[in-house]
């Protein structure tokens, strides 16, 4: 995760998912021990540090704020970038937030950024029911297609016909392929079943818990849709009427 510019904080909260600029209080993760620019609102008295770790799973982006403690770990998949968090409140009162409203905004570049071009997307995470149905959807869409096209499925059959004269020849005629239906069949549970097994992930995986409890805390994944263009990804995380961001450089081919 890399430092974030004095220089790029006006657009970056432009563009953050929550109006920052109305609120005044945000902190921008830098890496450095007292963290990066921070809003008006922000007291000099709060206790807010920043760390990074390199683990054998990735960089993992630390932030503690006056009894907050929030991980970070960015990871990428085929169709999303995927935020893997832990969240601990040891402060005296429970604290909200609602991770399907935190933003990401996909810029092609960080030059994008500096001369204030727009982001090629910025939107919120993937609500978990939408990743659940997902799941679902995209199965029965290829069962159904695949289906289709094993139900004309044709092949060429050679059988011996005996004509009005009682000779015997041999013809080709076209029959419908039975095998091919067999195997459309045997993909078809084998969607389901990598289906089934994709919606229990997202089930026993993602981040579910809106608010903690005084002493308590909870971790999982939160998604966002991966552009491939874009090559650095501005993240806004608003935890207890703070927001908080995060810059992830991406390798665009």
């Amino acid at each position: 995760m890399a430092p974030l510019s004095v220089k790029l904080l006006g657009f970056v909260l432009l563009l953050s998912a929550v109006s920052l600029y109305s609120q005044r209080r945000y902190v921008v993760w830098t890496g450095e021990d007292s963290c990066g620019p921070k809003g008006k609102a922000i007291a000099a008295e709060e206790s807010i540090s920043c760390n990074s770790v390199e683990t054998p799973r990735g960089r993992v982006s630390s932030l503690e704020h006056d009894g907050l403690s929030f991980s970070a770990v960015f990871a990428e998949e085929a169709e999303f970038i995927v935020l893997a968090v832990h969240i601990r409140n040891a402060t005296s009162d429970t604290i909200e937030f609602d991770f399907e409203k935190w933003g990401a905004a996909h810029f092609r570049s960080a030059e994008a950024m500096d001369s204030r071009k727009k982001p090629i997307a910025a939107e919120t995470a993937v609500p978990y029911r939408d990743l659940i149905n997902s799941a679902r959807s995209e199965a029965s869409r290829d069962i159904a297609i695949d289906t289709f096209m094993a139900g004309h499925a044709t092949r060429g059959e050679s059988k011996r016909i005996r004509d009005q004269d009682g000779a015997q020849t041999t013809r080709t005629v076209i029959a419908k392929d039975e095998d091919e239906a067999r195997l459309a069949n045997s993909r078809s549970q084998a969607r389901q079943v990598l289906a089934s097994k994709e919606k229990e992930s997202y089930q026993q995986h993602s981040l579910s818990s809106k608010w903690l409890a005084p002493d308590t805390d909870a971790k999982g994944l939160v998604y966002f849709r991966k552009y491939d263009k874009a090559g650095l990804v501005i993240f806004s995380l608003a935890i207890n009427g703070t927001t908080y961001i995060f810059r992830l450089p991406r390798r665009v081919d």
